[in-house]
């Protein structure tokens, strides 16, 4: 008697359950935060010089300051304080960002390595911002993000 009982009282709470989950209407997500559609730039909104810092990954800790110079005639480089400039590559530019392509050139961080900086920025009001990959010779790597503020 004690397992019809306990069998039927699992049976009851099953089926309860699952008329229960029936019933219910699946939860819709709450719909994600619109955000402002970013202003389209122009590469006269860009062209000037671009001082800032570099951060590794996600600290605060300053690996250098950099200052990208923009000119009129499409051309980009970026220079670090005691050495010469070293030419750049925009790989695309759309909305408010550009992807841009530099090196190899001898490592700031790792003495004695080659490496190639891969950057995405974005620019506003004055302002740049973004993430940037670099990749060394020997297949290390290093991320980090970068600000700066257009020159007047």
């Amino acid at each position: 008697m004690r397992r019809t009982l306990g069998g039927t009282a699992l049976l009851v709470s099953l089926a309860a359950g699952i008329a229960g989950a029936q019933g219910s209407q699946p939860q819709k997500k709450p719909a994600a935060p619109s955000r402002a559609a970013a202003k389209t730039i122009a590469w006269a909104d860009l062209v000037g010089e671009w001082v800032g810092k570099s951060t590794r990954g996600t600290s605060d800790s300053v690996i250098t300051e950099a200052t990208t110079i923009i000119t009129a005639d499409k051309k980009i480089s970026i220079k670090f304080p005691n050495r010469e400039p070293i030419a750049a590559r925009l790989l695309s530019m759309a909305g408010d960002s550009t992807i841009v392509e530099f090196g190899p050139y001898e490592s700031i961080t790792r003495k004695g390595h080659k490496v190639t900086n891969h950057m995405i920025t974005h620019y506003g009001d004055g302002k740049s911002w973004g993430t940037f990959s670099a990749k060394f010779d020997d297949g290390a790597t290093l991320t980090g993000k970068s600000t700066a503020t257009k020159k007047k």
